[in-house]
C-alpha cells in the first residue's frame, strides 16, 4: 500500500512573504535562488507533526497526460488518445477521439461542463456527460496566442475561462453552451502556465514555476492587481522547489512540485499539509475534489500511473463577502471619451411630461457634465470643468420662476457649478457659487419649506450648506451652516420626509444628522466599516418608498451595494452586486464611486424606479468607464423589501 507523509505547518506565514524584498518584482526575468534560505526548512522543523495517509486506489492509464476528477467519474486527457471517461476504479466507460490538453471543469446548474484545448487547432472545446457518454457542447474562438494554461471559474449561473500564454499574458472569456464566447478582459500575470480558481473566494491563482503562487481577483469587474501569497522552498517559502499544477480548494489551493514529488495544501494563507510521493514518477498534474471535511487528491505520473487518496480537513467557513446576490445590469450608457478614472457620479432627471424622455446626468471628473437618454446614448455635453458629484432638485423657486436645476462640485476652483434643466431636458450653465474650501469633493441637494439647499463637502471633512437663490441664468448661494466629519467624506443624501442628512466617511462608515439649515446637532455614526460596509464608502442615495425609505450605499471595497432603512435604528436589509447580463451584452459594475436612485415611473422595467451607478471597470469588452442601471423592482424582489 502506498503511503504519503503529511507535514503540518506551525511556521509563521509572514516569514515566507518577507522574501518579497529580494527582487521578485521583476517576475518576467528568470529567478535565481538566493545563496541561503531565509526561513528554516519546514520538514526539519515539523517532524513531530508527521502523519501517514494511504492511497485509496491506484491504476494504470497508458499515455495519459492529465486526470480530471468529478463526482462518480474520472476523465483521462491525452494528446495521444483524446478523452477517456472512467469510473473511480479506472474502468473505461466512454471514449472520445482527439488530441486534447489543459482540462478543467465546473458544475453549472447541476450539469458538468468540461473545457479542454484541442491541441491541433488551439480551440477551446466544451464537453458534458450525458447518459454516461462524453458529449461535445460547443467550440470557442481562440485567443490571439497559443494557450499554454487554462482554468475555469463560476459565478452564479455564468461560466468563465482564463487562458494563459506562459509569457505573462492572460485573457478572461464568458462562455455559453450556445453561441460565441465573449472576451471580458485582458491583463498581465506572472509568467506561468498553471492556474486555478477558488470560486468560494473568487480568487485566481497562478503558479510561477521557480517563485511561488500569485493571487488575483477572479471577478471580471475587479482590478487585475496581484499578490504573491506563497513562495517556493527555493526562496525559503512553504511550497515545493518548483511549482507546476495547482488546484482550488475552499479557502486556498493545492500545488504539486515535480522535482521533489511533493504536494502542498494552503488554506487561508497558511500551510495545512505537505506530503511526498516517494515511489511515483514525476508528475505535473494534480486534481482535487473538496467536499465538506474531506479532500480527494488525484494525479497521474509520466508513466501513466494514477493515484487517488483522501485527506481529512477542517470545514471551511463560507466567505459571506462572496455570497452576496447579483442583479444583472439592465442598461448602460455610452463610455466616457477617454480611459482612466474619469466617470464619477450620476443623477437621474425625471421628465414628468414624457417619462421615457428622462435623462441621466453623469460627471466627467476631467472635463464636465454629460447627459444620456434612457437607452444610454449621449444627448449633451457641457465642458464646465473637473466636476465630481452632481445632484438635482425640481421646481426650485427662483427670481424668474420655477425651474429644475442641477448642482455639481467643481474642483477647478472649489466652487459649486449650477445648471438649469429646461422642460425638454436641455442643460445650460447658470453660474458658480464660490466656497472657501481647499479640496471640494462631494455634494447633494434637497428642498425644505420651499427652499433649496446644496450641501458640499471638502476632503478635510468640512461640510457647508448653501441656500440657493438668484435667477435661472445666474444662481447664487448663501452659506447657512457648516460642520465637519472626522475624516474624508464624499457621498451624501437626504431623506426629505424625516429631514435627515446621511453622509459617508470613506474609511469610517455612515453618519446621520438633522438637515435643517439652523440645526446645531452633532453627526452620529450609525454604521461602521465592517460586516456590511467595506471601505471606501462612496456614493449614497435615498429611495422614497410607499411605506419605508431606503438608503443605498456604494461599498466600494467589495463591489457591492448595501441597503439600510432610513428610520432609526437604521436596520440593514441586505447587499447586492450588479452582475453581467450576457443577453444584453452588458457587464456588471465594480469600484463604484457615485450612484443615484429615483422612485419615478419611467415605464417598462423601470415602473417602480431605477438605480444608476458609476462603473469603475467597464468590460465585455474593455472600454472607458460608464454608468449602469438596474430597476428598483429587481432590488425590491431580490432583497424582499417593502
Amino acid at each position: 500500500m502506498q503511503t504519503y507523509t503529511f507535514l503540518k505547518n506551525t511556521l509563521p506565514y509572514s516569514i515566507a512573504l518577507a522574501i518579497l524584498g529580494l527582487g521578485l518584482a521583476a517576475c518576467g526575468e528568470q529567478n535565481k535562488a538566493p545563496e541561503q534560505n531565509h526561513s528554516p526548512d519546514i520538514q526539519a522543523t515539523n517532524k513531530h507533526l508527521t502523519e501517514d495517509i494511504s492511497v485509496i486506489s491506484t491504476f494504470s492509464i497508458d499515455q495519459a497526460d492529465q486526470l480530471i476528477t468529478a463526482p462518480g467519474f474520472l476523465i483521462a486527457v491525452s494528446e495521444a488518445f483524446g478523452l477517456q471517461l472512467l469510473d473511480n476504479n479506472g474502468t473505461l466507460i466512454d471514449h472520445y477521439n482527439g488530441k486534447f490538453e489543459l482540462g478543467d471543469h465546473r458544475f453549472l446548474d447541476g450539469q458538468l461542463r468540461l473545457l479542454l484545448v484541442d491541441k491541433n487547432t488551439n480551440i477551446p472545446t466544451l464537453f458534458t456527460i450525458v447518459d454516461r457518454r462524453l458529449t461535445r457542447v460547443n467550440q470557442f474562438e481562440s485567443p490571439h496566442f497559443n494557450i499554454d494554461g487554462l482554468c475555469l471559474s463560476q459565478n452564479a449561473h455564468q461560466l468563465f475561462s482564463f487562458y494563459l500564454d506562459g509569457e505573462g499574458h492572460a485573457q478572461q472569456w464568458l462562455l455559453a453552451d450556445y453561441g460565441d464566447a465573449r472576451l471580458v478582459r485582458s491583463f498581465t500575470t506572472a509568467p506561468g502556465s498553471y492556474c486555478a480558481v477558488d470560486d468560494s473566494a473568487q480568487r485566481l491563482y497562478i503558479s510561477e514555476e521557480n517563485s511561488g503562487v500569485w493571487s488575483y481577483e477572479a471577478q471580471a469587474e475587479a482590478e487585475a492587481g496581484r499578490e504573491l501569497i506563497a513562495l517556493s522552498k527555493t526562496w525559503g517559502g512553504i511550497l515545493g522547489t518548483d511549482i507546476a499544477a495547482i488546484s482550488p480548494v475552499a479557502g486556498g489551493f493545492a500545488a504539486i512540485s515535480p522535482s521533489d514529488h511533493s504536494v502542498t495544501l494552503v488554506q487561508n494563507g497558511e500551510l495545512t499539509a505537505r506530503f511526498a510521493l516517494e515511489s511515483a514518477a514525476e508528475s505535473e498534474q494534480l486534481a482535487v475534489q473538496h467536499s465538506g471535511t474531506q479532500i480527494t487528491f488525484s494525479t497521474v505520473d509520466e508513466h501513466g500511473q494514477a493515484y487517488r487518496w483522501d485527506y481529512a480537513v477542517q470545514p471551511q467557513k463560507p466567505d459571506s463577502t462572496n455570497m452576496i446576490v447579483e442583479i444583472p445590469a439592465e442598461m448602460e450608457t455610452l463610455a466616457m471619451p477617454r480611459h482612466g478614472d474619469v466617470a464619477d457620479d450620476p443623477a437621474i432627471w425625471f421628465n414628468k411630461a414624457a417619462p421615457k424622455r428622462s435623462l441621466i446626468l453623469g460627471t466627467n471628473k476631467t472635463a464636465g457634465l454629460h447627459s444620456y437618454t434612457l437607452d444610454g446614448k449621449q444627448r449633451q455635453f457641457l465642458g464646465t470643468g473637473r466636476l465630481n458629484n452632481v445632484d438635482i432638485t425640481y421646481q426650485t423657486i427662483l427670481s424668474d420662476g420655477e425651474s429644475d436645476i442641477a448642482a455639481a462640485s467643481l474642483r477647478n476652483n472649489n466652487s459649486i457649478a449650477m445648471f438649469r434643466i429646461s422642460g425638454n431636458g436641455n442643460l445650460s450653465e447658470a453660474g458658480q457659487i464660490a466656497t472657501n474650501m481647499h479640496e471640494i469633493y462631494g455634494l447633494c441637494m434637497f428642498q425644505a419649506e420651499d427652499k433649496t439647499y446644496v450641501l458640499a463637502n471638502d476632503k478635510s471633512g468640512l461640510y457647508q450648506q448653501y441656500e440657493i437663490a438668484g435667477s435661472s441664468t445666474n444662481m447664487t448661494g448663501t452659506l447657512r451652516r457648516e460642520f465637519s466629519l472626522p475624516g474624508q467624506p464624499e457621498g451624501c443624501a437626504i431623506d426629505e420626509k424625516q429631514g435627515l442628512l446621511f453622509m459617508g466617511e470613506e474609511d469610517a462608515g455612515i453618519w446621520v444628522v438633522n438637515s435643517q439649515a439652523d440645526s446645531q446637532d452633532t453627526p452620529e455614526l450609525i454604521h461602521k466599516i465592517g460586516d456590511y460596509l467595506h471601505d471606501d464608502v462612496e456614493g449614497i442615495t435615498v429611495y422614497q418608498g410607499k411605506q419605508q425609505n431606503y438608503l443605498i450605499v456604494s461599498s466600494q471595497g467589495n463591489n457591492s451595494y448595501a441597503v439600510f432603512e432610513t428610520t432609526a435604528p437604521y436596520r440593514y436589509r441586505g447587499s447586492f452586486r450588479i452582475g453581467m447580463n450576457p443577453v444584453l451584452g452588458i457587464d456588471g459594475t465594480s469600484e463604484t464611486d457615485g450612484l443615484h436612485v429615483s422612485n419615478a415611473n419611467f415605464g417598462g422595467n423601470f415602473k417602480e424606479g431605477m438605480l444608476v451607478v458609476q462603473d469603475g471597470h467597464n468590460v465585455l469588452p474593455t472600454e472607458p468607464q460608464n454608468f449602469k442601471a438596474i430597476s428598483w423592482t429587481a432590488i425590491k424582489s431580490t432583497l424582499q423589501l417593502d
